[in-house]
This record gives structure tokens, sequence and C-alpha cells, in this order.
């Protein structure tokens, strides 16, 4: 239900200032993302103690998938937005929404975003970039049941693998090329061999 129109909950012209004194907004986001893997954006909205309405939006980087968006949240697919509120109140509330970047994201995207209060816009302050990373796991292969390491990146990067058994001296195991849908190396132990780790380092 839309708030009265004294509000103000329509955005206005976006702010340069801390927007302090009518609330704020911070996005909060993981550390790096890795294409294909799920991810959470956080915002924390806290509006001033005499603010009567507020709402809230972000843009995501293009071609991500969106999903799980927090309560009384919305998809605007055409603008590439999540959208929430307006709230008739000054509650203060923690937003969020999951995303997903297709197995071709790489390098570095950046968020937008804004929140008015009472009509007064500020942009989403916090983090507003988020650089590619990568992960390796090891797993047993669905099929045979063997043990691999399961590497997924951004698309033709470059790793050097190493393994060790101590985590202090580290030997060359393989190099290998991150693909679409994750890169498979298979691993040859033996019963009785000490515990090994395994890190992926990237090739510049």
């Amino acid at each position: 239900m839309p708030c009265p129109a004294e509000a103000g909950v329509p955005p206005g012209p976006v702010g340069t200032g801390p927007g302090t004194s009518w609330g704020t907004a911070e996005r909060q986001l993981p550390v790096a993302f890795v294409p294909g893997e799920p991810l959470t954006v956080m915002i924390a909205a806290r509006p001033a103690a005499h603010a009567t309405a507020y709402a809230v939006e972000d843009a995501f980087p293009a071609g991500w998938t969106v999903a799980d968006i927090s309560p009384e949240g919305e998809l605007d697919a055409v603008h590439g937005k999540v959208k929430w509120g307006p709230f008739c109140d000054n509650t203060p509330r923690t937003l969020s929404y999951q995303l997903v970047p297709p197995a071709g994201a790489s390098g570095v995207v950046a968020f937008t975003g804004a929140a008015s209060f009472d009509g007064a816009s500020i942009p989403v302050a916090g983090t507003r970039q988020l650089r590619a990373g990568s992960r390796l796991r090891v797993a047993p292969e669905p099929v045979t049941g063997r043990l691999v390491l399961s590497l997924a990146g951004p698309t033709a990067s470059r790793y050097l693998i190493e393994t060790s058994t101590d985590l202090v001296r580290w030997l060359p195991l393989a190099e290998v090329t991150a693909s679409p849908g994750g890169t498979i190396l298979p691993l040859n132990s033996s019963p009785g061999e000490p515990q090994r780790f395994y890190r992926a380092q990237l090739i510049p």
C-alpha cells in the first residue's frame, strides 16, 4: 500500500553528502565473487527518528541472476534493480537479495543504489565494487567416487595448483585453465599417505 502523499517517498535528486540528517543505507558484499556461485547482498537501512517513510533500490551487474529477495522487495528486471518499499515508518531494516554471477563473469563489477527518506535521496554507502575470485575444493567425483580437485574461477584464467603435507613446503602439482562450469583435476592418492593440502595460485 502506498504511503500518504505527504510522506514524500518518491526519490528526489541524489545528494552527495552522508545523509545522516534523514537516515543512512549501507551495502555489505562478500570479499569476492566466484562465477556460478550464489552470493548475498545486504543493505542496512537506518532512517532518522523523525523520518516518516522511506524506500531503497540497488542496481546489480548486468547478466547476473537474482533470487531470494527479502520481504517487501521486488525485482525491476527492465532497469536491473531490486527495490524495497515504500515503508511507511522509520523502522530500521536489513534488506537482502541473492545473486548468481554467470559462468563467464570476470574482472571487477560495480553496484549502485539509492535510499529515499521522506523524498531526500542519498547514495547507498558501503562496498560498491566486487572482484572476481576463485574457489578450490576437494570432493568425490559423482560418477566414480574418486577424489578430485574442483576449481571454479573466471574463464580462461590460469592457475598453478600446489600441494603440501605441512602447510610450509609447497610443491607444484599442475597448471590448469579455468573453464565454464568448473575445472576438474583427478587426484592420485593411496591409503596410508599423509594428509595433503592444496592451493591455487593465479598465474599473471
